[in-house]
């Protein structure tokens, strides 16, 4: 339970968020250096491998390597030749291996020349169609065979030869790769290097964690105690029965300072709060007495004023029931009175009904006597318009036949017209065939007659033009010679049934005039009638007003002498609740007092002077 409460604690948790924070950057730069020091060996070894395998690959004769590695025989010339170039290179180079391979199938790869070593050393040395697995090696052997360029490879644990770093060159023929060349550098050596750094690196940066959170906690610590200085002061005021006058220290311009200073103010204003809260719980315990005093007080006049309300709701009790007993009687003279005021005012409401009523009928017959005296009018008018409208129609009709007269004439002339360019026409041919009988000396005649010619199929082409506009204007007279005897038919048939309908309003107008002359005299009538209901409806209005003037009276001193019961038992009731609030009251003071009692204790037990 210490355990967790210490780590639950803010200087545990800071100092762990800090340590974790160091420990990620230490691990963060050690990988980072790691990582550097493996790029820079393989930077070194690469530039150095592909120099080497650049000059070389170009000193392989491409046939020739192919036919040794068919053949597979050290008797050929050129397995020695070969040997002997790549072992000299390695001899002037730091490389570990130095060797040529071909492909077999999958990750197997066959050593052709292996100029790594001498034949002697059957640890290191390769013999010519020795098969190896080369899954370890990674992807480069297969890479270098499809780009057909140089590829260096990263620091790689070869199974069997340890770690290494690995150049490989194309052998190419025929722009296909049969096989490759490849130097190999121990990275062994590198690797322990790098093993012994990262050690070293990882020591180093433990110890200076260790330090700095030593120098951390120291610092944590001493924050957190003038913290704990800070909370220690709030938990002794908070806890009550303090000493307010007292201050916590302050030093220097941080933080720290600035919440004692805070605390300091605080304390302060409460200093300040208490000692007025002295003097005003001193006034409440005084007040509390006093209010318990009249609470007393009050509760023996309530006593008093309750014996007094009983004998006035008594009184009030006999009265009520002397006003019941003549308010029944007065009660029975204004049943008979107003059943007499209802049958007068049922009779005159129905005569004034029924006035309006015939008041009503008369103003309707009225209105329509003038409705149809509007329509007669309007009636008279319509014929005479129609009338009017007859006459112009027929003087449309006498007009359209003189059209048609004139055009009848028009299509006689266009007719002599047409006979007379018909003769001229015939007349210009004479004149051009006897022209032509006469030869030169008729030729100016001839012009003339063709000029005639001429004039005459102009005057024929426009005689069949207005020939064609005279029929159209014809066909247009005589439709409106059928529209206009067709429209005096309708205004005839018009007039007349206009005429009909203005002698069926006047029949109409007549009899609702006599209606009218009924009518005022059934208003006469009812004048009278409603005279005799009116006096009726007043003399038993008069009684019904005196009668209800009484009930009136009598209600309204039935209702005081129930105020005044009611009253009286409201305030008997308030009396009641009057000695509960008194007896509430006084417990409330008393435990006011106590309270008040209880805070002045708490209030005297801190020190603000």
């Amino acid at each position: 339970m210490l355990a967790m409460r210490f780590v639950r604690t803010y200087k545990v948790k800071f100092t762990l968020v800090v340590a974790l924070f160091i420990a990620l950057i230490s691990l963060s730069i050690t990988l980072l250096a790691v990582a550097r020091i493996k790029a820079v060996a393989v930077e070194s070894f690469s530039s150095q491998g592909i120099e080497l395998v650049r000059r070389l690959s170009r000193e392989i004769d491409g046939e020739r390597f192919q036919r040794l590695a068919r053949t597979m025989s050290e008797q050929d010339p050129y397995y020695d030749e070969l040997y002997q170039t790549l072992y000299a290179a390695k001899q002037q180079s730091n490389c570990s291996f130095l060797y040529t391979m071909v492909p077999t199938g999958g990750n197997n790869f066959t050593y052709v020349v292996d100029g790594s070593t001498t034949p002697d050393d059957e640890e290191n040395f390769s013999p010519l169609g020795t098969e190896e697995d080369l899954t370890s090696y990674g992807k480069y052997p297969h890479q270098v065979l499809s780009e057909r360029s140089i590829v260096c490879s990263k620091i790689e644990k070869q199974e069997g030869w340890g770690y290494a770093i690995t150049v490989y060159a194309p052998i190419i023929l025929s722009g296909s790769a049969i096989g490759f060349l490849a130097c190999d550098f121990a990275a062994d050596e590198i690797m322990s290097i790098i093993a012994s750094a990262r050690f070293i690196m990882i020591l180093v940066s433990g110890v200076l964690a260790i330090v700095c959170l030593a120098i951390l906690y120291g610092w944590i610590s001493l924050f957190f105690s003038r913290l704990k200085s800070v909370s220690s002061r709030m938990s002794e005021i908070a806890g009550g029965a303090s000493d307010l006058t007292a201050r916590i220290p302050t030093s220097g311009n941080n933080e720290l300072s600035d919440i004692s200073a805070s605390c300091n103010s605080i304390i302060q204003k409460l200093q300040e709060m208490i000692s007025t809260q002295k003097q005003a719980v001193t006034r409440l315990s005084e007040n509390s007495r006093k209010l318990l005093t009249q609470n007393k007080e009050s509760s023996n006049l309530i006593d008093t004023a309750g014996g007094s309300i009983g004998e006035i709701c008594g009184k009030a009790q006999n009265q009520k029931d002397m006003t019941g007993e003549a308010a029944d009687t007065i009660e029975f003279i204004v049943g008979v009175a107003t059943s007499l005021d209802q049958k007068a005012h049922e009779q005159k409401s129905a005569v004034e009904t029924s006035f309006q009523a015939v008041e009503q009928i008369a103003e309707n017959i009225e209105e329509t006597n003038e409705t149809i005296s509007k329509v007669s009018s309007e009636y008279a008018g319509i014929v005479s318009r129609s009338h009017d409208g007859r006459e112009k129609q027929t003087q449309v009709t006498e007009k359209i036949t003189v059209i048609e007269e004139l055009t009848k004439k028009l299509s006689e002339a266009n007719r002599v017209i047409s006979e007379i360019s018909s003769q001229t026409n015939l007349l210009a041919m004479n004149a051009a065939i006897e022209a032509a009988h006469a030869g030169e000396a008729g030729r100016g005649f001839s012009v003339v007659a063709n000029e005639i010619r001429t004039l005459a199929t102009n005057s024929d082409t426009q005689t069949k033009s207005i020939k064609e506009l005279i029929e159209n204007i014809e066909n247009a007279v005589k439709e409106m010679v059928e529209a206009s005897t067709k429209s005096s038919l309708s205004f005839n048939a018009l007039e007349q049934g206009i005429r009909s309908m203005d002698s069926s309003l006047k029949n109409v107008s007549a009899k609702i005039n006599a209606q009218a002359e009924e009518s005022k005299k059934i208003q006469q009538m009812i004048d009278v009638i409603a005279s005799s209901s009116e006096s009726i409806s007043d003399s038993s209005g008069q009684l019904k007003g005196k009668n209800s003037l009484l009930e009136e009276q009598i209600k309204e001193l039935r209702m005081r002498a129930s105020e005044i019961l009611t009253s009286s038992h409201d305030a008997t009731e308030n009396l009641d609740k009057m000695k509960d609030f008194a007896r509430d009251t006084a417990s409330q003071s008393e435990e006011n007092l106590s309270l008040s009692e209880s805070v002045k204790n708490i209030v005297d037990s801190y020190k603000t002077e």
